[in-house]
């Protein structure tokens, strides 16, 4: 590769970053593990707070770091710093994660489902009572009255 990139030889942060910007755009995979070394702790911190999960954020910190690496070209320093844009594609990453965990256990089995209630119409349907809704309606008022509910 052509030039190096150091960071440690700029002492403004800005022109640091800016310096960190334009070899991400370049392809220069040595901005790619400077950022990873910058940015890694904040991505994963932002992903682990979401997810509640340290594998799981693991796992999303690095697809961050890939989907950012693969899409670089689309990374614009007029719109926002690097650290921004990663975030922002860390949020969609853990978007992700939720999509793809079920965060309610399903049934393995219709055994599992049990029954569902009853309406008085289905139970009355149910027990072969045939009778219109007025007559199913005069005998819930009949119950609930002796029933003093």
């Amino acid at each position: 590769y052509g030039g190096a990139m150091s960071l440690e030889d700029t002492a403004d942060p800005a022109s640091a970053e800016a310096l960190a910007e334009q070899a991400w755009l370049d392809g220069d995979e040595r901005a790619l593990r400077a950022a990873w070394d910058q940015y890694g702790k904040l991505v994963f911190t932002y992903c682990a707070r979401q997810l509640s999960d340290r594998e799981a954020a693991s796992d999303c910190t690095q697809e961050t770091f890939v989907s950012a690496w693969r899409s670089r070209e689309r990374f614009d320093p007029a719109k926002g710093t690097l650290a921004s844009w990663l975030l922002g594609i860390a949020r969609y990453r853990v978007l992700d994660q939720y999509r793809s965990t079920s965060k309610l256990p399903l049934p393995s089995s219709d055994a599992d489902l049990g029954e569902a209630p009853r309406s008085d119409e289905a139970a009355a349907v149910a027990a072969g009572h045939q009778g219109t809704m007025a007559e199913l309606q005069a005998d819930e008022a009949v119950r609930n009255t002796y029933l003093g509910l």
